[in-house]
């Protein structure tokens, strides 16, 4: 957990008052924001979330 929280401090908190938050996700993340990873994400979990509930 340390190591996230190092990462978080150097790369994201110690910029985020000076810094766009679109200019500062390309800074950190090497590309322009994109919604794909999260939909991706939500969409994977929660399908997971309905199979094990016995859903299709």
């Amino acid at each position: 957990m340390s190591e996230i929280v190092a990462w978080l401090t150097e790369r994201i908190y110690r910029h985020s008052c000076m810094y766009d938050p679109l200019v500062l996700i390309e800074s950190c993340c090497g590309e322009a924001f994109n919604s794909d990873y999260y939909t991706d994400y939500l969409e994977e979990k929660y399908t997971r979330i309905i199979a094990e509930l016995g859903g299709s």
